[in-house]
């Protein structure tokens, strides 16, 4: 969006406020050709039309702020007063009413130092030429605003429509329009290739000039973020090239392939202890194989452990004395042939004993227990 400081408003018959200060319905914009230094934007009633209800509220300045808008940190110092909430277009133009509440702004509007209304406000623009409803030629059209301030100005482009009545009675009317007044002129140093000029000028001019620089300095800070977007976005490539590299080059060094399919190899031998010798692998990750290894049940999930604690558990698991997973009558089978480590008979194994030997008498001794 571009910058505009558009001296086009004006003020009607203002009333006293019981705190002093004034209440005055103003036209702030119209519809028509505006002139700048870099050519001419024509502003059509839909854009106007559009940007209407951004009226209501508006913080009200006397000049425009050095910083060219109006924000949370200069709110307090630039504000001499506010918009009302009665935005409204009539016609071709629209009007809110204004209330200018600091001492030193009320003082300038009554005095006739400040009688007309220069609105703050970014643009849109369609660089499109062509010819007004009304006949004049311009270079682009506005196409969307975005209101920030309304400052009380001295005088800029405007037309004889654009006065401040202060009282019924016409009193302090200014009329004329831009760049035709006598005496409206001021002194200002201007700094060109590090040499400093005073310069008499209609303010109108250092308007356009101050507008000018910062319109500059706007493209200056775009250009400025879209290098540092632009750096960034290179170095965060290049960090992704080079981690990409790092890794092909591990992928392909002979000596690290050889370490990789030497643990590998030495994983599944692992595994194969506790799942048996004919565990096929093929497609697993080091991590399926090792969870498949610790599981006690099909149903367990290890998902939410750390590959440091699965890693752990598996190195447990492989490492036992008998790693063979026992379940079922395997494992009562173990248990009841096992030896005692104590060399005494094992007291089951004792009873099976002593009952196999009765089976075998019991064969020989004649039926009734008679030999």
């Amino acid at each position: 969006m571009a910058l505009r400081l558009d001296a086009v408003g004006s003020l009607g018959r203002a009333e006293r406020t019981p705190a002093g200060g004034l209440r005055v319905p103003a036209v702030v914009a119209r519809e028509g050709v505006l002139t700048y230094p870099w050519g001419r934007e024509y502003v059509p009633p839909a854009t106007l039309e559009a940007s209407l209800a951004q009226l209501n509220g508006l913080p009200v300045t006397l000049t425009h702020p050095s910083e060219r808008r109006v924000d949370s940190q200069n709110w307090r110092r630039t504000s001499a007063g506010h918009a009302g909430e009665d935005a409204r277009m009539d016609g071709d133009t629209q009007g809110v009413t204004l209330y200018v509440q600091r001492d030193d702004a009320v003082a300038a509007v009554e005095k006739g130092t400040h009688r007309q209304l220069s609105m703050g406000y970014d643009t849109d623009l369609d660089p499109t030429p062509g010819v007004s409803p009304s006949g004049e030629r311009y270079d682009a059209v506005q196409i969307a605003r975005t209101y920030n301030h309304i400052a009380l100005v001295r005088q800029a482009r405007g037309g004889s429509s654009l006065a401040i009545r202060l009282d019924d009675a016409g009193d302090a009317v200014f009329d004329e329009p831009a760049g035709a007044g006598k005496g409206s002129t001021m002194k200002r140093k201007i700094r060109i290739d590090g040499v400093d000029y005073e310069v008499e000028a209609p303010e109108s001019f250092f308007q356009a000039l101050d507008l000018a620089d910062g319109r500059r300095a706007d493209e200056l800070k775009a250009a400025t973020a879209c290098a540092d977007s632009t750096a960034g976005e290179r170095d965060a490539l290049k960090g992704q090239l080079d981690e990409t590299k790092k890794r092909l080059d591990d992928a392909t060094d002979p000596a690290r392939l050889d370490e990789r399919v030497k643990a590998r190899a030495e994983l599944e031998a692992s595994a194969r202890k506790v799942l048996g010798s004919k565990t096929d692998f093929s497609g697993k990750t080091d991590r399926q194989i090792m969870e498949a290894t610790i599981r006690t049940d099909a149903a367990q999930d290890l998902s939410a452990r750390s590959d440091d604690y699965i890693r752990g558990a598996f190195e447990a698991r492989v490492s036992a004395p008998d790693p063979v997973r026992e379940d079922g009558l395997d494992r009562v089978h173990r248990t009841v042939t096992a030896p005692r480590q104590d060399d005494r008979p094992s007291p089951l194994r004792a009873a099976i004993v002593r009952l196999r030997q009765d089976q075998a008498e019991a064969a020989t001794r004649p039926i009734g227990g008679v030999r």
